[in-house]
């Protein structure tokens, strides 16, 4: 007797199907016609924040302003002195003495 090999009985494959991913449909912004006068005003809390700033900013500006101007005052004042002193001094033909030096022990 022959032996006849028997075949084995494959396994089965499944196929799958690939689905093709549709792209999202994309929303398109309509633009709203809004009939938005130009000299109309909302007070929004933006508009306080914008408020608060500016007037930190025109603050901090004038502070800023009159400090310098005092500064300038101070230097204005030391120059005047410093000019009468000079003018003192060669009008009586002093020599500011030398100051003298201190021993270090």
């Amino acid at each position: 007797m022959a032996s006849a090999k028997r075949k084995t009985p494959s396994t089965k494959r499944t196929t799958v199907k690939k689905t093709r991913k549709t792209p999202a449909k994309k929303a398109v912004a309509r633009q709203k016609k809004v009939a938005s006068d130009f000299w109309t005003v909302k007070f929004t809390v933006n508009t306080l924040y914008w408020l608060i700033i500016g007037v930190a900013v025109v603050s901090t500006a004038f502070i800023t302003f009159n400090t310098n101007q005092q500064v300038n005052e101070l230097y204005d004042q030391i120059d005047q002195q410093q000019r009468s002193l000079e003018e003192y001094l060669s009008q009586n033909k002093q020599i500011a003495p030398a100051p003298t030096p201190v021993p270090v022990e």
